[in-house]
């Protein structure tokens, strides 16, 4: 129950954001956190988007092949 109660950090697109902008006005934002926070969430959607990209390839040519199997 302990665990339950406590607060999680907001995350945008998988990424944890950093404390002081979770709950922050504008005026008191860490820029250079955000900018590394924003990089690395970058870097993660690019590598599940290429991922997500040589998965269907993949698939595509497996069903190209039953394809021409069963034909």
């Amino acid at each position: 129950m302990l665990l339950k109660g406590r607060s999680r950090r907001k995350k945008v697109l998988g990424v944890p954001l950093p404390r002081g902008i979770a709950g922050a006005n504008l005026a008191d934002v860490d820029v250079k956190s955000a900018v590394k926070t924003v990089g690395k969430a970058s870097k993660r959607f690019g590598q599940t988007t290429k991922s997500v990209s040589k998965n269907m390839e993949r698939v595509g040519d497996q069903a190209e092949r039953m394809g021409k199997a069963l034909g």
